[in-house]
C-alpha cells in the first residue's frame, strides 16, 4: 500500500522523513501483514469451533442411538421430536407412532399435573 502511494505520487520520496519512518521503518510492513495474520487467527477460531460442535453432535447422536436407557427429545407442547430404540421398546411404540402422540397422552393421569408443573 505504501509503495503504491509512492508510485502514484513520486514527490512523497522527496519529503522529509517523519519520526515514524525514521524510528519505525518496519511499520509499513506490519500494516501490510497484520490483516492477513488477523484473518488467519479468525479462521483458526472458526475451525476449532466447528470441530467442537461436530464432536458434540457426534457424542449426542451416539448417546441417543446406543443408550440402553430410554431417551427422548420432547417439544414445548409435549410432542415427541426424537426418541431412541430403548424408549420405543419400553413404551411399545415405533418412532413414527410416538411422533403422532404427546407425552401427556402416555403419562399416568395422576402424574400428569406434577410433570406439567416441573416442566
Amino acid at each position: 500500500m505504501v509503495s503504491l502511494m509512492m508510485a502514484a505520487d513520486p514527490s512523497l520520496l522527496a519529503t522529509p522523513r517523519t519520526y515514524l519512518m525514521t524510528h519505525m521503518p518496519w511499520l509499513p510492513f506490519l500494516l501490510i501483514l497484520l490483516p492477513a495474520n488477523i484473518m488467519t487467527m479468525v479462521m483458526y477460531a472458526f475451525r476449532a469451533e466447528r470441530k467442537h460442535i461436530s464432536e458434540s453432535e457426534t457424542r449426542f447422536r451416539n448417546a441417543m442411538e446406543y443408550s440402553a436407557i430410554g431417551m427422548a427429545l420432547v417439544g414445548t407442547e409435549g410432542q415427541w421430536l426424537q426418541s431412541n430404540k430403548a424408549l420405543c421398546q419400553f413404551l411399545g411404540y415405533s418412532q413414527e407412532e410416538l411422533r403422532g402422540l404427546t407425552f401427556q397422552q402416555l403419562t399416568w393421569p395422576e402424574d400428569l399435573n406434577k410433570d406439567l408443573q416441573t416442566g
